[in-house]
């Protein structure tokens, strides 16, 4: 019923909060830039789909997103006026596309389905808890459901990201063959991700108050990806490029074509460094397993290999061999990260067992993990001096595990 429900007002909803929450209008598509209105108006025709409704949002960092009820008929697109200033024809139609490509497969309706799943699930999970009976063996039986539903709960919401991410690859492919170009919609995510990056600042000075920059926020998260999960790689490839235009068959290294949008161009050689730590830390994977979108690492992996079946020059090859695992760092980190925690339930077991008289000691070893833990993320002495392009290039490194610089 709930999911039916937000099924049923989402869209709607969230006509009124663009309508009155966000410096927005409606916009028809004969506003539009001309290219973009041609390339609408051919994509619906070919996919026998209506032409969506668009919205401008008057904000300056750029992103998109598409949502509707039945949506191949009644898909809306919302793009900020950051969008259409950052991209090109080629790299906005790619986006636009992208978009096209969550309609065109009916995403709104399948991920409402798939978040049916752990709904039920944790139903089941609440339900089997609240029973109250005075059969032992009922009890224990209700208890048994409600462990093994909480644990299929846990599961299906990883596997609802899991097919979020996938749907993202299916609408990626969409969109760079309804444009001819899989390397302009790579370039498009790539200077989105720079342009959130690097306007974050500007756009939270335009909302009104904690509120708008929340509802900025809230936006942000139905976007094309995960903006600050995005953020290194974007500065980085931005990192050394030049801030004048490149001409459009100027290439910056074997590895990467990047026209640029009258800003800037990409920076092919900065781009690969950039994506090492995507590829080989282990702690991306972490990250991409809590994520609705897949890293801009391996969506632009996957948007090279469709330029090769497209024939047309990938944004970028990644040939750079692996130099060793990163999975024995990614041991200690989380060894490290998470022993005060372990120790504290130890502690509060044994105290629970032996009453106080053991408990001391025990805390004073969760004071001393707490203690390497702080060492270990800020550490102290000479440090050599690192620019910030460089320390972005750093693949041993994460949250608890810095590379620290003078």
């Amino acid at each position: 019923m709930i999911l039916a429900l937000q099924f049923a007002l989402g869209p709607f909803l969230l006509d009124l909060s663009l309508r009155f929450l966000y410096r927005s209008r409606r916009v028809e598509l004969s506003e539009l830039p001309e290219h973009l209105q041609r390339y609408v108006a051919t994509t619906a025709r070919t996919h026998a789909m209506a032409v969506p409704r668009f919205t401008i949002i008057e904000d300056l960092s750029p992103n998109a997103f598409t949502y509707g009820h039945t949506p191949p008929n009644n898909a809306r697109i919302v793009l900020t006026a950051g969008m259409l200033e950052l991209l090109d024809e080629r790299e906005l139609e790619g986006v636009v596309g992208h978009e096209l490509g969550h309609a065109r497969n009916w995403d709104m309706l399948l991920m409402t389905a798939a978040q049916l799943v752990p709904l039920v699930l944790y139903y089941v999970y609440r339900t089997a808890l609240d029973v109250r009976s005075n059969n032992s063996r009922t009890r224990g039986a209700s208890r048994g459901v409600a462990v093994g539903a909480y644990l299929l709960y846990i599961v299906s919401q990883y596997v609802v990201l899991w097919f979020s991410r996938t749907r993202e690859y299916y609408a990626d492919r969409f969109g760079a063959r309804s444009v001819g170009s899989a390397s302009a919609l790579g370039r498009a995510l790539v200077k989105i991700a720079y342009g959130l990056a690097s306007r974050g600042d500007q756009s939270a000075a335009q909302a009104k108050g904690a509120a708008g920059g929340q509802r900025l926020a809230a936006i942000g998260a139905l976007g094309i990806f995960d903006g600050a999960a995005a953020r290194s790689l974007a500065l980085t490839s931005r990192t050394g490029a030049s801030a004048l235009p490149a001409p459009a068959d100027e290439t910056t290294t074997s590895a990467a074509a990047a026209p640029a949008s009258g800003r800037y161009h990409i920076d092919g050689e900065a781009l690969l460094g950039a994506m090492k730590w995507d590829l080989w830390n282990p702690w991306a994977l972490y990250f991409e397993l809590h994520s609705t979108h897949p890293l801009v690492a391996k969506r632009l992996l996957a948007l090279s290999a469709l330029s090769e079946e497209l024939g047309e020059e990938p944004l970028v090859r990644f040939d750079l061999p692996q130099p060793e695992s990163y999975w024995d760092e990614f041991a200690v980190d989380v060894a490290i990260n998470s022993a005060p925690v372990l120790l504290l339930l130890a502690a509060l077991g044994v105290g629970a067992a032996a009453g106080l008289g053991g408990l001391g000691g025990m805390l004073l070893l969760v004071a001393a993990a707490m203690m390497v833990k702080l060492r270990f993320t800020y550490p102290t002495g000479s440090f050599p001096e690192m620019s910030v392009a460089t320390l972005l290039r750093q693949v041993k490194v994460s949250a608890c595990g810095p590379c620290p610089a003078g």
